[in-house]
């Protein structure tokens, strides 16, 4: 019998895990497989195979988990992911995953997208924005070029963001504050520049706020308008230059209690056991 490569041999353990249900990693509802996790496998999971048609025909996925591997290739989109239509978390992190973000809308009922440090390229598509029922969405550490599009202001229910560790250019533009779920929010390590936007002052939920290795700026004036102790320290916080601007103001600003960093929430209840906000 030929021997396996090692992309045959990860495609045929996913297909093993559903056929014969041996691994922890797979939970069933009523014989359907409803959920595979089978992050940081020993050996690691290879090649673009895993991510192959017979993925694609596992109709009832709601969460896939398939962090810390060595899959390769670009996102099978069309011809896999986008037939999962009830497909809510898809977590790709620290894997070798190529190619751009081009179709991304077929996977329109996603709550919960992570595909952080792998090798995407390209711009942050427009159709992001019709992922409306997106609640984490994590695309840290890739190669991503271009600007932050406008067409995200629609992820109403949107309560953490993570671009860091890109190459998007640009500003911050007023859009940000019709995100009015955020919690957290990280852009650090691009090459974003120019003014804050007042809007981003009006993130009344935003518990986590990180913008350092940019070229942006924060305005006294724009500070001394902001009514939220926790917004201002979180502002103060994420743009280490703006100290020396406001030094003989912060015992004005400050000698009332308040609340550094709010108690996390988390959607749904879920904690996430995962550390994407490392930069």
């Amino acid at each position: 019998m030929a021997k396996l490569s090692n992309e045959e041999e990860s495609s045929r353990r996913v297909l093993l895990a559903v056929d014969m249900c041996q691994w922890e990693g797979l939970s069933l509802m009523d014989g359907r497989v409803t959920r595979l996790h089978l992050s940081g496998c020993s050996p690691s999971l290879q090649g673009s195979a895993v991510l192959g048609p017979e993925l694609g025909r596992m109709s009832e996925l709601e969460r896939i988990n398939l962090n810390n591997n060595k899959i390769s290739g670009p996102l099978p989109l069309l011809e896999c992911l986008g037939r999962l239509s009830f497909l809510r978390q898809l977590s790709l992190s620290n894997n070798q995953i190529s190619g751009s973000l081009k179709n991304i809308s077929v996977l329109k009922h996603l709550a919960d997208l992570d595909l952080s440090k792998n090798a995407l390229t390209g711009l942050i598509p427009e159709e992001l924005g019709s992922l409306r029922g997106l609640i984490s969405l994590n695309l840290s550490h890739n190669k991503l070029v271009g600007t932050i599009p406008p067409e995200m202001s629609g992820l109403f229910i949107l309560c953490s963001l993570n671009l860091s560790n890109n190459f998007l250019v640009g500003r911050i533009d007023n859009w940000i504050g019709s995100l009015k779920s955020l919690q957290r929010l990280n852009l650090a390590h691009n090459q974003l520049e120019g003014s804050l936007p007042a809007a981003l002052t009006r993130l009344f939920s935003l518990e986590y706020l990180h913008l350092h290795g940019n070229q942006v700026c924060l305005s006294l004036h724009q500070l001394l308008l902001t009514k939220s102790p926790t917004i201002i320290m979180l502002l103060l916080l994420a743009i280490r230059n703006v100290f020396f601007l406001i030094s003989d103001l912060l015992f004005c600003f400050f000698t009332s209690s308040f609340v550094l960093a709010a108690p996390r929430r988390y959607p749904n209840g879920r904690a996430d056991q995962s550390k994407p906000w490392d930069s």
